[in-house]
């Protein structure tokens, strides 16, 4: 029986996630909910691995955290990049143990889930992250359009004939869809996101201002200064610290 089914209207959609998991896998972080109990995964899509066996010694947060303090032998990498399965067996075992966090405590849990998928993915692409699902042994695995899963969390109405347009900007995608009637009227997806805004603004620092800084403190700055309009305080503004580019000694 095929496990998998593409481009899912709204009613069906949400008659599924009503005792089933709900997997936003994305290139930045991965997030699991559940009906009822809300969102019970919310953890970076990031795993350390041992440079010398390959081994996974880290994922999730806990990787995240030895991010820049790695020993010599250890990397900090992320196995899904853009949207898509870039390292498999990485993906399958960060899946696996985030779906293992995600039953953890409860005795009764559905073997179904709902994964949003980037819009315009290859069919080797969609049919890689549905095998990782499948062997973090979830069951029975559906696949939906991200704008589609988008719109069903901005409260879109599935009975609404009014055309409504949906943008979700993730960490390394961006997808944009026009919702009408429960169903995908079109939908485009472009491999940018919020990890290419920090790498603009550490490149600036460092063209510009001659410091280097991080990722970690790159978003900080994004989420306190960054504004699509304009800001009610156009002065305001915050001190980082970083490494001179000359030197390499901080600042």
């Amino acid at each position: 029986m095929q496990k998998t089914r593409s481009f899912m209207r709204f009613n069906a959609l949400r008659n599924l996630v009503s005792d089933s998991m709900s997997i936003d896998m994305g290139s930045a972080s991965t997030i699991i909910a559940v009906r009822g109990r809300g969102i019970i995964v919310d953890e970076p899509s990031v795993v350390a691995i041992n440079k010398i066996t390959g081994e996974v010694v880290a994922i999730g947060r806990e990787a995240q955290q030895m991010q820049g303090r790695e020993a010599r032998d250890v990397a900090v990498i992320a196995p899904l990049i853009d949207g898509v399965v870039a390292d498999f067996e990485r993906t399958q075992k960060m899946l696996d143990h985030f779906v293992r966090m995600a039953r953890s405590g409860f005795s009764h849990f559905s073997r179904r889930a709902v994964m949003s998928v980037l819009s315009g993915v290859t069919q080797v692409e969609q049919r890689a992250l549905l095998t990782a699902a499948e062997n973090a042994h979830i069951g029975r695995v559906y696949m939906v359009e991200g704008g589609l899963g988008a719109a069903i969390g901005a409260g879109v109405s599935t009975e609404d004939k009014h055309a409504s347009a949906v943008a979700d900007i993730g960490g390394g995608t961006t997808n944009i869809a026009v919702v009408a009637r429960g169903a995908i009227v079109h939908a485009h997806a472009e491999r940018i996101g919020s990890s290419d805004i920090d790498a603009a603004i550490m490149a600036r620092l460092r063209r510009f201002r001659g410091l280097i800084i991080g990722p970690p403190t790159a978003e900080r700055l994004k989420i306190e200064l960054g504004s699509a309009i304009e800001p009610q305080d156009p002065l305001h503004s915050i001190t980082v610290k970083g490494r001179d580019v000359q030197t390499g000694s901080p600042r």
